[in-house]
């Protein structure tokens, strides 16, 4: 197991833990991250009850 041949791997953290919980816009600007830079797989892990016309 590992990697496909030719892939690269980035971790990035949208928050910190002086912000927590994480804001809606800063999922959102992670993710126009990872456009811009071309990353073609985001694995994210969220959970929330709030409700955002942003995400939905």
């Amino acid at each position: 197991m590992g990697t496909a041949s030719g892939a690269s791997l980035r971790k990035r953290r949208f928050t910190s833990s002086s912000c927590f919980p994480a804001k809606f816009d800063d999922l959102i600007t992670a993710l126009a991250y990872c456009v811009d830079n071309r990353i073609d797989v985001v694995n994210c892990s969220l959970g929330t009850s709030q409700v955002s016309e942003t995400v939905t």
